[in-house]
């Protein structure tokens, strides 16, 4: 696990750094609250944060309230280091939002245990948040769980200018192979889908089902070619599933549409999902059922 370590002067951070590496703990170091909020944004494995009480109060209360607005998927543990003992203090300091406290000098025990008892924490707020935001049927992220994190990174991908795609995918034989072989059928062919549009791709990428027969893909970090060449695979893979219904082998008829933001760019989840569903509406009348939607600076292209 990352823990980061956040407002500490230089030689306690190398005094703390020593037993959080021996005990397993990848150790991050943040210089200031803003320092602390940048890291957290870029990297999602960032799971603690230990926040020492020398940063001044007013800043101390901002940071928390920062991190505890923070999407609940991304929830971080935050343990204050503090110097003193006295119940109004850290009475004050549960009252902010921090999680626990420990006071310095921290005894290696005391520290080992606490973090210990945070992991726990992470691990059960994980646990209601996957059930709160997986789709019941397939274990993907259902609409709102996906709309959260789709909103998360496109406000990344403005902050860093870095390309983000969107996928939308249609199975336009879902409701005859329901009428034909019942529910468990269908939900057995959308196991089968949901499984061969993850594997495809990368940790840092999602999938969600927004609606019956409609999956949702987020590719991020990825240059405009290769997002292409990444949804051409997946679809191309889709199409030549083949599933098994009882006796019978069963095709996917599906079709793709496909939207990129490139920087620099404006895109809200609206504006991206209406072209994506432009793209989709192109894909549908084409016998390759497969269109891409982009806006780069001049307007917007169909790419084939």
């Amino acid at each position: 696990m990352k823990v980061l370590l956040a407002g500490n002067k230089s030689g306690e951070a190398s005094v703390l750094q020593a037993p959080l590496t021996q005990w397993g703990y990848d150790v991050v170091l943040a210089s200031d609250p803003q320092d602390v909020m940048e890291k957290l944004n870029l990297d999602k494995e960032i799971r603690m944060v230990l926040l020492d009480s020398d940063l001044p109060e007013q800043s101390a209360r901002s940071l928390v309230s920062q991190i505890k607005n923070r999407d609940m998927e991304f929830s971080v543990y935050t343990l204050l280091l503090t110097e003193t003992n006295d119940r109004d203090h850290i009475s004050s300091a549960l009252d902010i939002g921090v999680d626990d406290y420990v006071v310095k000098p921290c005894q290696p025990d005391e520290l080992y245990a606490r973090m210990k008892m945070g992991q726990l924490a992470i691990l059960r707020r994980s646990q209601l948040f996957s059930l709160a935001s997986d789709d019941i049927t397939t274990g993907l992220l259902n609409k709102r769980a996906f709309m959260s994190r789709l909103g998360q990174e496109l406000s990344r991908s403005k902050r860093t200018l870095s390309t983000f795609s969107l996928a939308m995918v249609t199975v336009n034989n879902l409701a005859s192979i329901d009428h034909d072989h019942g529910m468990w059928a269908k939900n057995q062919v959308l196991k089968e889908l949901a499984f061969f549009l993850t594997n495809g791709l990368r940790v840092y990428d999602f999938a969600g089902r927004s609606e019956s027969d409609v999956f949702l893909l987020g590719i991020c970090d990825v240059e405009q070619k290769n997002a292409m060449e990444i949804l051409q695979r997946i679809h191309q893979s889709i199409q030549d599933l083949s599933i098994q219904i009882l006796s019978i082998q069963t095709r996917l008829a599906v079709n793709m549409g496909v939207t990129m933001a490139l920087p620099p760019f404006e895109d809200t989840i609206g504006s991206i999902l209406n072209r994506c569903v432009q793209a989709l509406d192109i894909a549908q009348k084409r016998e390759e059922s497969f269109a891409a939607l982009t806006l780069p600076v001049g307007g917007p292209i169909a790419l084939p």
